[in-house]
């Protein structure tokens, strides 16, 4: 009796997967369950167990062989077989992937042998048969960088592309060939009108208002054919009107403060064809509305000159709504209605003068944004919203400590701790790379400590620093592509550091020097690839004149001086390992701001 091992189901939109390396060898006596060979994708990398106890009689894939799903990697065999063995066939393999591998150890760069045959995916190596690494966006091979090993998407761009870690390192801005040819990228313009508006109507009434309009067109093109630009109008308006009563009850003053918001976004999205940078026929036409109402009152009492505490309340509504008018392959048209209400409680305790210890616990409410909810990574969906994507809910608890400690030192600390339900996660599929899908985490904890303080050192010279601690990780959290309870919520370093430096002359010249430290953090839910910790530095100068009521001030930077190699920005589960935006060299600017005041 024999059973297959097959490659099994792998995830979202995956159909093919690497092998890495096999933890047993033909002829080998196996258990049940025991793993036996470990596949790679670009998101995960897994262990197949051994279907059933037996030997190891059969093996189809070798040594980074790509493999589809469903694809038969060997056999198991039970009982007195006799394992078969192709001597000659295996000898003359090995002859000739001896003899490869002798032409490439004296070549230092990557390259493609054209000699093999087309069908024949050998995996990318360097020298010693070493897997492709890579640290952050350049391929750095310091001692000091964790290497992240790279996905066979990212192994088969690099090849396709024909170039190697030297060539990667010397150019961190060379775009993808796909992005090239379908001419990605994106553009957008914004306009926005806001107004405020105080009274104090009576020494016991305060009333604030605002209101503000704002108007975006974006459009993009993406590197895919089937929707791969974007066209996106949007109209949101919104306000907010509240009142502070102030007074006493029983000989115990308090702060009263009630009020209503309101916001209306409209969006019309829709998409087109890709055709190498040409616009196509259209596959997505939707017109998106978000309402939101949300009533609160926030009630401050002060006990005594040492002891305030606040109790609040809020109550939202929330209407979505999508109107489908690209019907040519059905109709999408939904809505969807979230509310919620969100309690708060806290205090502050004066330790002393101008020092206070502050504690506050609320719950948290946030719906998914119509861009979120209008990705569907459904293939099968005709428009609308996706209905797998639920709001995030949190609670928080955080305490802290603030105040002068001396006329030139004001320090702030806090510790905080937020449980989140259903956290809204981006990812990325294969079939359309660089759309962002979203889903929801099962659960998530966020525990940190944050610290600052700014100093006058003497006249005209102060420093800041701010600190930032934090460990964010997954509870319990799993997809098609794996079990991530306990990993570390990425795109979130473990600490930041900021500092700054500054002078003002009475002169109204002006000077200043800015450091900042980034932590390494991890780029996919899997934490299988990390970006290391990086330092920037940065100086500007200007100068302030007034005259009257206006303020011009020139001005001239200078950014990254140590012109460090870092990413600026980072796409969680970003698919083919196209994780890393780098960031911007070493760099001059300059302006002048005119301002009314």
């Amino acid at each position: 009796m024999s059973e297959k091992i097959l490659v099994p189901a792998l995830g979202e939109s995956i159909t093919e997967a690497t092998v890495v390396k096999w933890l047993k060898n033909k002829g080998d006596q196996v258990e049940a369950d025991e793993p036996l060979v470990e596949l790679e994708t670009d998101k995960v990398n897994l262990e197949v167990p051994t279907p059933i106890s037996g030997v190891l009689s059969e093996i189809n894939s070798k040594n980074g062989d790509t493999v589809e799903v469903g694809a038969v990697l060997g056999l198991i065999s039970q009982g007195k077989t006799k394992v078969e063995k192709t001597e000659q066939v295996k000898k003359t393999k090995k002859i000739e992937s001896k003899k490869r591998s002798e032409e490439k150890s004296n070549i230092i760069n990557l390259e493609i042998d054209k000699k093999l045959e087309p069908k024949v995916e050998e995996p990318l190596v360097l020298m010693d048969e070493a897997p492709l690494v890579l640290t952050d966006e350049v391929g750095k091979t310091e001692n000091n960088k964790q290497p992240v090993i790279l996905s066979p998407a990212v192994r088969k761009i690099v090849a396709e592309k024909n170039i190697n870690i030297d060539q990667v390192k010397a150019d961190p801005r060379q775009a993808r060939d796909v992005n090239e040819k379908y001419q990605s990228g994106e553009s957008v313009s914004q306009n926005r009108l806001s107004m405020v508006y105080e009274r104090q109507i009576t020494p016991q009434f305060h009333f604030e208002g605002n209101l503000h309009f704002t108007n975006r067109e974006f459009a993009n093109k993406l590197p895919f054919k089937s929707g791969g630009q974007v066209k996106l109008s949007r109209i949101f308006w919104g306000g907010r009107l509240m009142l502070i009563n102030s007074g006493s009850l029983l000989k115990i003053p308090f702060h009263l403060s009630f009020g209503l918001e309101m916001g209306d976004q409209d969006d019309k999205r829709r998409r087109f064809d890709n055709l190498e940078g040409t616009k196509g026929d259209k596959t997505f036409d939707q017109l998106e509305k978000f309402q939101n109402i949300g009533a609160f009152i926030q009630q401050e009492w002060i006990i005594n000159k040492s002891f305030r505490t606040t109790f609040g309340i809020r109550s939202d509504i929330n209407k979505l709504k999508a109107t489908d008018r690209y019907l040519n392959d059905g109709d999408g048209t939904g809505k969807r209605t979230l509310n919620n209400v969100n309690p708060l409680i806290g205090f502050v305790y004066s330790i002393r003068k101008n020092i206070n210890l502050y504690g506050n616990y609320s719950t948290h409410f946030e719906t998914p944004t119509l861009n979120e909810l209008s990705n569907n990574p459904d293939p099968s969906s005709s428009g609308g919203f996706n209905p797998g994507l639920n709001p995030q809910y949190a609670k928080s608890v955080e305490l802290g400590l603030k105040g002068f400690f001396n006329e030139n030192l004001f320090i702030e600390m806090a510790a905080f701790k937020i449980d989140a339900l259903d956290e809204i996660i981006p990812f990325e599929l294969p079939d359309l790379p660089g759309r962002t899908f979203y889903r929801n985490a099962g659960t998530s904890f966020r525990k940190g400590f944050e610290f600052g303080l700014n100093s006058r050192l003497s006249k005209g010279l102060q420093m800041s620093m701010a600190y930032t601690y934090s460990d964010f990780s997954y509870g319990t959290y799993q997809t098609k592509s794996g079990v991530f309870d306990g990993n570390s919520l990425p795109a979130i370093p473990k600490m930041l550091l900021y500092g700054e430096l500054s002078y003002f002359h009475i002169s109204g010249i002006y000077g200043m020097i800015q450091l900042q430290y980034t932590g390494d953090l991890y780029a996919d839910d899997a934490n299988t690839v990390k970006d290391n910790a990086y330092q920037l530095m940065h100086m500007r100068f200007g100068y302030k004149k007034y005259y009257s009521n206006l303020m011009i001030e020139p001005f001239i930077g200078l950014n990254n001086l140590l012109n460090t190699s870092y990413n600026s920005n980072i796409r969680m589960n970003a698919w083919g390992g196209r994780y890393f935006e780098p960031g911007s060299e070493f760099s001059i600017y300059g302006g002048v701001s005119i301002r009314f005041e």
